[in-house]
């Protein structure tokens, strides 16, 4: 699937969100699903970008707002005076004053905050898309070994079916076959019914994981779905290089500029304590001397700091600058844990996988074949032949586990190097 999308505010953001009045049950049918189209998709039709885009508006529009000075003021006098003083008697203005407050310092460190805060909410919104990656990843995989069990639970029945099917139809026409205890026709059979209960199985849970992957994609429930066959994702991964590239994990980065901003909300704290400034420009009219004139002046307001410094606003937001940067120091040590503990299973997993092929899953399919072909020719009881049908796809299910467990946990390594499936990094900490 081929979804156009734009860089907006560092988001990953879809032209079309079409898709969330929803699609026809087959829009989807011929499409095969990979995780970066999975990925594409609830990028494109999740609440939480639309939240996240919302936000940096809303921040951008701040930011905007930051550098605006107090409107100014105006105030109009009109009364009698004049018109008793003279004996023309009515109401005239005789006072006008126009009044502005001049931010001295407040400004600058305002706008200083709105932009922290921006970064901060840009920062964020790259948290939330690794989140819906990540989240994307564990069931997109989830849902690739759920279906290759289905698979190979069906290949399992199939085989069964087989041997119990060819047994009938061989005695029907009256061929020569190996005759089978009424014990082992039983064996047969029990076989026969665990390999079509464990499919009934498989395919419940295949059908649970499916319609999680649907609701994900904000899909109908009757869309076909096609995925990638699950297969080993091998990717060398360079630890150093990616802890040294650690701060720039978009959650560490919305921590970093929350210290920023709680600076700055500092510097607007102190700024604020007293109240701006004003210039005051004033024209009124008197009589002087029988005469009616018009004189202007201009004059200033200012606080004076006696009685109360207004230091509160200060202290709390000192307080919270001390929060922030404890906040920041303890997500990098959790995150470079993270990135620690999921290397090392992703390195145990990758190297568990080949040899659990090597010696486990080869020899199985080996022995599994030599036993077929043994009990066709007579060679070996029906005992023998169960224990390596069994042995075989006991072991088949579980080198599918570990492919999953390791598709799973390199999706971990992202996620906690904070890097996007479609950056231009890598794990290894090259480019693509």
């Amino acid at each position: 699937m081929k979804t156009k999308k734009l860089i907006q505010w560092g988001i990953v953001v879809p032209l079309s969100i079409s898709a969330l009045t929803g699609y026809s049950a087959n829009t989807f049918a011929a499409d095969i699903w990979s995780l970066q189209s999975s990925v594409e998709r609830v990028l494109e039709v999740s609440p939480e970008t639309r939240a996240s885009l919302d936000i940096l508006a809303i921040r951008e529009t701040q930011q905007q707002q930051s550098t605006a000075w107090p409107n100014p003021q105006i105030e109009v006098r009109a009364d009698q005076s004049m018109g008793l003083d003279d004996g023309s008697g009515g109401y005239d203005i005789n006072e006008l004053v126009i009044s502005q407050p001049i931010p001295v310092n407040r400004i600058q460190h305002q706008s200083q905050l709105a932009s922290a805060q921006l970064s901060a909410s840009r920062s964020q919104g790259l948290q939330q898309q690794l989140m819906l990656e990540y989240k994307t990843a564990m069931v997109f995989h989830q849902l690739q070994l759920k279906n290759a069990l289905y698979d190979l639970s069906q290949q399992r029945l199939k085989i069964a079916d087989k041997y119990g099917k060819s047994q009938q139809s061989t005695q029907a026409a009256g061929q020569l076959v190996r005759y089978l205890t009424p014990l082992e026709q039983k064996r047969l059979s029990i076989l026969r019914e665990t390999a079509r209960q464990a499919t009934a199985y498989a395919e419940g849970e295949l059908n649970e994981v499916l319609s999680e992957f649907r609701i994900l994609l904000n899909m109908p429930q009757q869309t076909q779905i096609t995925l990638e066959k699950l297969k080993l994702i091998s990717e060398s991964v360079d630890l150093m290089a990616l802890q040294q590239r650690l701060e720039s994990h978009p959650q560490l980065q919305s921590l970093q500029h929350n210290v920023q901003a709680a600076q700055a909300q500092t510097d607007v704290a102190k700024a604020s304590r007293y109240k701006d400034p004003t210039v005051n420009l004033f024209i009124e009219r008197d009589n002087f001397n029988n005469q009616r004139e018009t004189y202007s002046g201009i004059s200033v307001n200012m606080e004076l700091p006696l009685w109360n410094e207004n230091s509160q606003d200060v202290s709390l937001a000192r307080a919270q600058l001390i929060n922030s940067q404890t906040e920041h120091q303890i997500k990098r040590r959790e995150l470079s844990s993270q990135l620690q503990q999921s290397y090392l299973h992703y390195g145990h997993l990758i190297k568990q996988i080949d040899e659990y092929r090597r010696n486990l899953l080869k020899p199985a399919e080996d022995m599994f074949k030599l036993s077929q072909k043994s009990f066709s020719a007579g060679e070996e009881n029906i005992l023998g032949l169960i224990d390596s049908y069994n042995s075989y796809f006991e072991i088949h299910a579980g080198y599918l586990k570990l492919l999953a467990s390791a598709a799973q946990e390199l999706a971990s390594v992202r996620m906690a190097a904070g890097i996007s499936l479609f950056a231009s990094a890598t794990v290894n900490g090259g480019a693509k």
